[in-house]
């Protein structure tokens, strides 16, 4: 009786248990739901780190101040985070965070989806990389200077997309985990 248990009274359901342990599906030991995937692992974590890095300085801009005759001139700077600097973007990275560190808590509760989860942060990975990538090309303003949350940004959107793959593969049995009890 392959995944159905039976129980002491001869009852056979998924909730039964086990007859060869005894024990019902509570108690037996469920590796899938105690091991969390690691791809999904690593695509909240890149995730979560692009949603902290909308809020720092992504581009900026330096001008010049008035001075007096003989005086030295200082340069104003002003750093613009994602929120201001996009019109839209910003909104497509937050949803693709939110998207990143869903599917893993997700994963963890046991939910099953009807689609999986890898594929679809394969897609939205790539998508915000590519819009990040255009974004350091073009800047926003003519003028504006590349901070460091861009470029880290583009190492998130590669996490997202990388974690999706694992996870994908994982789900597909073309990467196997091996357990270390046995």
């Amino acid at each position: 009786m392959s995944g159905k248990g039976v129980d002491r009274k001869g009852r056979i359901g998924p909730g039964a248990g086990d007859r060869r342990s005894g024990k019902p599906d509570s108690e037996r030991a469920r590796p899938d739901r105690l091991r969390p995937d690691p791809g999904l692992l690593l695509a909240a974590l890149a995730g979560f780190l692009l949603f902290l890095l909308l809020f720092r300085g992504w581009f900026g801009l330096e001008t010049a101040a008035p001075v007096t005759e003989g005086a030295v001139g200082v340069g104003l700077g002003r750093s613009f985070d994602a929120w201001v600097s996009f019109a839209w973007i910003d909104l497509f990275l937050l949803a693709v965070s939110v998207v990143a560190v869903g599917s893993a808590v997700a994963g963890f509760a046991g939910l099953r989806l009807r689609i999986r989860p890898g594929l679809v942060l394969v897609a939205i990975g790539a998508g915000a990389f590519v819009l990040v990538a255009y974004r350091l090309i073009l800047p926003p303003w003519d003028g504006a200077e590349r901070e460091a949350a861009p470029f880290l940004a583009l190492l998130c959107c590669l996490g997202i997309s990388g974690g999706g793959f694992l996870s994908f593969a994982i789900a597909t049995g073309r990467i196997g985990l091996r357990s270390k009890a046995g």
